[in-house]
């Protein structure tokens, strides 16, 4: 086993935290920090989100990255 290739799992297993900008269904909340890995699905964190800010179950919500200067990309 190659120590680097070791050092290279770890280094991408590891957890980040998502800055999620909910807008207009969480008024009040400017972003939520959500933790994620690098083989997260989108599912998983929507259902995070969902969970942390005590969204409507029953609706089904997506994510857009945003570029910084604006729209969506």
């Amino acid at each position: 086993m190659n120590i680097n290739d070791g050092g290279r799992r770890r280094f991408e297993d590891n957890e980040h935290t998502l800055r999620i900008y909910p807008g207009a269904i969480s008024e009040g909340t400017i972003y939520c920090p959500i933790p994620a890995r690098k083989n997260s699905t989108a599912a998983e964190v929507i259902e995070s989100l969902i969970n942390k800010l005590h969204l409507d179950k029953t609706k089904c919500y997506v994510l857009a990255e945003v570029k910084e200067f604006g729209g969506e990309e």
